[in-house]
């Protein structure tokens, strides 16, 4: 137990290093990203000037409806788990394609349905032995929230009542009809496969640290709906395996100057 313990300790530490350079490493391949594209020649100015003021009102949207959601995010360490979700669905969207307007709001409102969940029923609501009817709660109470929260934000009736129905399913729904769906649920899953995200993990449902990288090692192959999705979530592994590999040194040092 204690050694688990030390171990997640020593994950977690280094998987926060992990999330600061995962910030800046999605944040300048965006900003990089569009402006090779300005100053490649591959649009006009007006095009340019049209390009910035998506990019301004997208990113104004998301700012806004993270501040929206922060109320409802204060459980299960949901904000923190929504903001690795949102990096994880801006990086399949850059590769995959879809809409922005859909994918980045259904994956920063996903789980503000928890916020409606009895606090003694949470415990049960998952890991191994989980209810699937409290899963459900959050599911169908989630869209409802978020379908308030979208009416401050500027968007199509068809846009907010699709980002809806993708929450509302977001966890049950085994057969996603579009591409966005896929992704919101990929983005959700690859959560685990975070250096952050495991060592909750870890934590969370006390099991040994090794085993449980097996474990996610060979579900990755049936979790995803993307091969993109599949091809993040080997790379998270690898880096999980040498966070893993650094703890068990940093492990066995202490006990080499205890002794």
């Amino acid at each position: 137990m204690c050694g688990r313990f030390v171990q997640a300790l020593s994950l977690n530490i280094l998987a926060a290093l992990y999330m600061l350079d995962n910030w800046r490493i999605i944040r300048q391949t965006t900003a990089r990203h569009a402006y090779s594209d300005c100053k490649s020649g591959r649009f006009t100015q007006t095009e340019e000037m049209r390009m910035k003021m998506e990019m301004k009102m997208e990113r104004e949207t998301d700012d806004l409806l993270f501040d929206l959601a922060r109320p409802y995010l204060t459980v299960r360490l949901n904000q923190e788990h929504t903001e690795i979700c949102y990096l994880f669905a801006r990086e399949l969207q850059e590769k995959l394609g879809g809409s922005k307007e859909i994918i980045f709001p259904a994956i920063i409102l996903h789980d503000v349905g928890w916020s409606a969940v009895l606090q003694e029923l949470l415990p049960k609501a998952f890991g191994p032995k989980s209810d699937p009817g409290i899963n459900r709660i959050h599911e169908i109470e989630g869209a409802k929230i978020a379908a308030v929260l979208l009416q401050q934000v500027p968007l199509d009736d068809a846009v907010r009542q699709e980002i809806c129905r993708i929450i509302e399913s977001h966890d049950s729904g085994s057969n996603p009809h579009t591409l966005e769906e896929k992704i919101v649920k990929d983005a959700d899953k690859l959560f685990r496969f975070s250096s952050r995200g495991f060592a909750i993990d870890v934590e969370r449902f006390n099991v040994d640290a090794g085993e449980y990288w097996h474990f996610l090692d060979r579900v990755k192959e049936q979790w995803f709906f993307t091969p993109v999705g599949k091809e993040i979530a080997g790379r998270e592994l690898d880096k999980i395996s040498f966070l893993l590999d650094k703890a068990a040194a940093h492990q066995q040092q202490g006990r080499q100057e205890q002794d």
